[in-house]
């Protein structure tokens, strides 16, 4: 009563969530997650970056082959209002492509890589473990 959550709030729940790893329906996971996030705007709350890379990160636990294309669409809704990624939104977005089983997977990481160089986000060591396990795999 009187105590209205603000978006550390949404972000911690989402966040807390995606680290549980108990859970036996990952695609329930991650409706939960996009569920609270839809709430948090509907609170009348702008997202940030965290909000958006919670998000995605529980989207990088599930093997669903519509995940790559939902995570993009996710990603590129989050520059769309105005919001800038950070290192670990395109490493974890360049992460979930990895995985996929996408035929088109290595060009569609590539494009995302000269994205974030583009953007002026400076790679790390993660991001390159992704994307060289992505070729080891190939």
């Amino acid at each position: 009563r009187g105590v209205h959550p603000d978006i550390v709030s949404y972000n911690s729940v989402i966040s807390a969530w995606g680290k549980r790893r108990s859970s036996l329906d990952v695609n329930a996971d991650i409706n939960l997650a996009m569920g609270i996030l839809q709430s948090a705007i509907q609170d009348g709350l702008q997202p940030d970056v965290v909000t958006y890379t919670s998000v995605l990160s529980v989207m990088s636990r599930s093997r669903d082959a519509s995940i790559p294309q939902k995570a993009s669409a996710l990603f590129d809704s989050m520059i769309a209002a105005g919001i800038e990624p950070d290192r670990m939104a395109w490493t974890i977005l360049m992460g979930i492509w990895c995985k996929s089983s996408d035929p088109n997977k290595e060009m569609t990481v590539q494009a995302i890589f000269k994205r974030m160089l583009h953007s002026g986000c400076a790679p790390n060591i993660i991001t390159y473990t992704a994307m060289l396990s992505m070729w080891a795999d190939s």
